[in-house]
């Protein structure tokens, strides 16, 4: 496992529901791209898969923008 810890941290000033708080958190892992991370290190994939991966979704993204 890897061994790194991560602080992000939502300030708020005023006495703002957890609500809006978790979507602020949320919003800022989405930006510097958190949640792709911790997918990604989930679990090991060998470099050939990852290759047939990325393979597949490009003919995938391509066959739908030719389709338009």
């Amino acid at each position: 496992m890897n061994d790194f810890s991560l602080k992000v941290t939502v300030l708020s000033d005023t006495a703002e529901a957890v609500d809006f708080a978790l979507k602020r958190l949320k919003r800022r892992m989405t930006k510097f791209n958190i949640f792709q991370d911790m997918q990604r290190t989930e679990y090991f994939v060998k470099p050939s898969i990852s290759k047939r991966q990325k393979r597949q979704r490009r003919l995938y993204a391509q066959k739908r923008n030719n389709n338009n």
